[in-house]
């Protein structure tokens, strides 16, 4: 795996998990927050794909 895909995927998962906790506390639901976190982490790696290359 190259520095740059490594990069890509270690921001998004950082962005998912922060999108997740702060959807839990804004709205009090689990299962918002797992729809939430995962959808922001993959939503991001194509748009990091082309802001990086």
């Amino acid at each position: 795996m190259s520095q740059r895909t490594a990069l890509i995927l270690f921001i998004c998962t950082v962005v998912g998990f922060s999108v997740g906790v702060l959807t839990f506390l804004a709205k009090d639901s689990y299962p918002e927050a797992v729809l939430a976190g995962p959808f922001a982490a993959g939503t991001g790696v194509g748009d990091l794909h082309n802001l990086i290359a």
